[in-house]
């Protein structure tokens, strides 16, 4: 058997997730998987980012999000950002209309 390895077709973009606020319920904070769970939650897109040291920029638009063409390139970009654990590297799908 022979192994190889495959560059993964693009477009990829950057997601996360931004909520209101931790639901509270009478026992205290609502807990789901063994996380507090977020009332309010949007995705937001990685946009651009201003350089080393400076500001990044999310949106709320898939339209408007940088659109990475290997995973190289979106995986070395995570790894500039602060708490990359709670970002996702996600295909683009384009859906024809």
């Amino acid at each position: 058997m022979t192994l190889n390895t495959v560059k993964p077709e693009g477009p990829f973009v950057l997601m996360t997730f931004e909520g209101d606020d931790i639901l509270f319920d009478e026992r205290g904070i609502v807990m789901m998987n063994g996380k507090p769970k977020w009332v309010g939650v949007d995705r937001l897109y990685f946009e651009k980012d201003l350089g080393e040291h400076k500001v990044k920029y999310w949106t709320r638009s898939i339209e408007e999000a940088f659109s990475f063409s290997t995973m190289d390139d979106a995986t070395t970009q995570l790894c500039k950002l602060k708490n990359p654990h709670l970002i996702r590297v996600r295909r683009l799908h384009v859906e024809e209309e």
